[in-house]
């Protein structure tokens, strides 16, 4: 584990618990995002972007629109609560945090040290289906899909569709 500061990004969905890792949440629910205290620890700056989203999900409150079209917020360690997609929006909100810039500077850490890509929002589609997302990695992975990643979503979405026809 890297030594102090290192990014480490979390999520509360719905006033829960913070976690990382794929977290699901239902229509409209409330996303909080925070910067783990304990990584962060002498962190100089922050940046969070909501950097992949379904198709309609529309610039949260508070956050502002990079060039590239991702949303970012870099004025603290907690960014403004946003809500995941509401239906009919449905999909994976991919998010990640920034420290000092992404350089690690002189010590242990990396320059991947500074960023987190680990923790990732979906909503489910009003029939259960998953989705997929650009530059999505093992967020939503676990057992057999751990080496499948993204792809188990999308077998499991068209075996699906597959039943229904």
């Amino acid at each position: 584990m890297p030594t102090a500061p290192y990014s480490l990004l979390k999520a509360s969905i719905n006033g829960g618990a913070a976690s990382t890792g794929g977290l699901t949440a239902t229509s409209g629910q409330s996303v909080q995002l925070s910067a783990d205290a304990t990584a962060t620890l002498g962190a100089r700056s922050y940046r969070f972007r909501i950097y992949e989203f379904p198709e309609g999900f529309t610039q949260p409150s508070g956050w502002s629109t990079d060039a590239d079209g991702t949303y970012f917020y870099a004025a603290g360690a907690t960014p403004p609560v946003f809500a995941a997609p509401t239906l009919p929006l449905w999909g994976k909100v991919l998010v990640d945090l920034t420290l000092n810039g992404g350089d690690a500077g002189i010590g242990p850490n990396s320059n991947e040290d500074m960023v987190d890509r680990a923790t990732a929002i979906q909503t489910l589609s009003p029939n259960g289906l998953e989705d997929i997302a650009f530059d999505e990695d093992g967020q939503f992975a676990s057992g057999e899909d751990i080496d499948r990643q993204w792809a188990g979503a999308l077998k499991r979405t068209l075996r699906t569709i597959d039943d229904l026809l």
